[in-house]
């Protein structure tokens, strides 16, 4: 097979934080192919040292997740970021709370929806206050970051879906990463990459 990476994985190409959003809807596999391309194009050509953890990302949050509960039933703007480091943290405690459940069920569902991450939401309906703005790349990285853990803690395979859709996300705009963000990156798509071959090798399937 001929085709280039970008053909067989095309799920980077272009600016995927604009109209041009994936919907990974009649999605081609090319078998081993698609694996190999996906490994090539996360790899971003780098040899570059990964960094060793997540918590650089995130600020030890000032609310509890029962607080944004409670912010969400009264109808108040909610700031994805700091919701994120409540989240974060609370992963990070291994905290079983009903809150934790609910948040992490949320923001996926969220993404899963509009592809799209806003840096507020509207209480109640939990809608973007705006709609345009949703380029903040911070966010991006922490809601992967979220997941990881999640998925980590719970392999529960939605988490990973979402995750890996945020990863295209990412990929898509790693020309103007910084070099904090490509390690960043990096890091995550190892963690990504060993999620995916571990339940390969589960169900004895050679990628």
């Amino acid at each position: 097979m001929n085709k280039k990476a970008e053909d067989l994985y095309p799920y980077t190409v272009g600016d995927r934080l604009t109209n041009n959003r994936n919907t990974y809807f009649y999605t081609k596999y090319y078998g081993k192919e698609t694996f190999k391309a996906w490994r090539e194009i996360r790899s971003l050509e780098s040899t570059e040292e990964k960094i060793k953890g997540l918590e650089l990302l995130f600020f030890v949050p000032k609310e509890s997740l029962f607080f944004f509960s409670k912010m969400l039933l009264q109808g108040n703007i909610i700031e994805t970021d700091k919701l994120l480091d409540a989240v974060f943290y609370s992963l990070q405690t291994k905290d079983n709370s009903d809150d934790l459940s609910f948040w992490l069920k949320k923001l996926t569902k969220k993404f899963e929806v509009c592809k799209r991450i806003h840096s507020k939401y509207t209480g109640e309906r939990f809608l973007a206050v705006d709609k345009l703005d949703h380029r903040e790349l911070n966010l991006y990285f922490k809601l992967a970051s979220v997941l990881t853990i999640a998925y980590e803690q719970t392999e529960l395979l939605p988490y990973l879906n979402t995750f890996i859709k945020i990863m295209d996300s990412l990929n898509s705009q790693s020309v103007d990463f910084s070099k904090n963000e490509k390690q960043f990156f990096l890091f995550l798509a190892n963690k990504e990459r060993l999620f995916v071959e571990k339940i390969a090798e589960r169900f004895g399937v050679s990628i």
